[in-house]
């Protein structure tokens, strides 16, 4: 950790959308590289699709749209460099933008190349943007013309999303898709379709998000996070972090303290 008094190396901070926007909406976040920083940001997976846009100087980068992510993501990252996005909710991405899942899967592509031209002020639209309630802000007016000609996202979809996010990757998938009152296969297919992963791949992402979100707020040891995520034992959990981060717990925990947290529950 820095000294007292010294930015950290990174600082992450995450606001909520609108309630009118939450259907499409999952969160907006803001990342700045601080002094001290390793040259490259390695990001977990959320199993969603994020609309970003990073900030260098006084102008801005291509917007991109990025995700979802089954594979290690590591962005390279330089000091007073600022990222903005809209995590867009999984299964809201074809609704909002008209775009599908699995084109971006494991990608970070330009948005023009899927999205049509309907990203492309964005960038301008975030440049001088210094805090996450002011992106938060312009993220919610510039976004919300894009919603109000939307359609809702499928609710089996959605409803499958919200009850294994809530679970922590808990849920077992013929348990939630009986309670939701329809068949595993239509769960997988439309679940699949929506987000472009399948209800497991999903389940595994939350989990493994569950117990990096506990060490980020205080649980000592993995060992521990292991079994509050529910993991049956801590190799598993350090498997899943290798597959997802390409990182050995240890060098997570050393990422995590040393960034800067301002967010909500992921």
């Amino acid at each position: 950790m820095p000294p007292a008094g010294t930015p950290p190396p990174f600082a992450y901070a995450e606001r909520r959308p609108s309630p009118a926007l939450a259907p499409w909406i999952r969160n907006y976040w803001m990342l700045e590289v601080g002094p001290g920083a390793p040259p490259v940001h390695h990001v977990p997976p959320d199993g969603s699709t994020a609309v970003v846009v990073g900030l260098h100087g006084g102008g801005h980068g291509p917007v991109l749209l990025s995700g979802p992510w089954l594979t290690p993501l590591a962005v390279p990252v330089r000091e007073g460099d600022r990222y903005l996005g809209a995590r867009i909710q999984p299964g809201a991405l074809f609704p909002l933008l008209g775009v599908d899942p699995s084109t971006v899967r494991n990608r970070a592509v330009p948005a023009g190349f899927v999205g049509g031209d309907r990203l492309a002020p964005l960038g301008a639209a975030l440049v001088g943007t210094t805090t996450i309630d002011d992106a938060a802000d312009r993220l919610d007016r510039w976004l919300g013309s894009l919603a109000e000609a939307a359609e809702r996202p499928d609710p089996l979809v959605a409803a499958a999303v919200e009850r294994l996010t809530a679970s922590g990757g808990e849920a077992p998938i013929a348990t939630l898709a009986r309670e939701l009152g329809t068949s595993e296969r239509t769960l997988r297919r439309r679940f699949g379709a929506a987000t472009g992963l399948s209800p497991k791949q999903f389940a595994r992402i939350r989990r493994v998000l569950r117990a990096a979100w506990a060490v980020a707020t205080g649980t000592p040891t993995w060992g521990r996070a292991a079994h509050e995520a529910g993991y049956a034992d801590q190799p598993h959990l350090h498997r899943d972090i290798a597959d997802f981060t390409g990182l050995t717990p240890g060098e997570l925990g050393q990422r995590i303290r040393s960034t800067a947290h301002d967010q909500v529950v992921p």
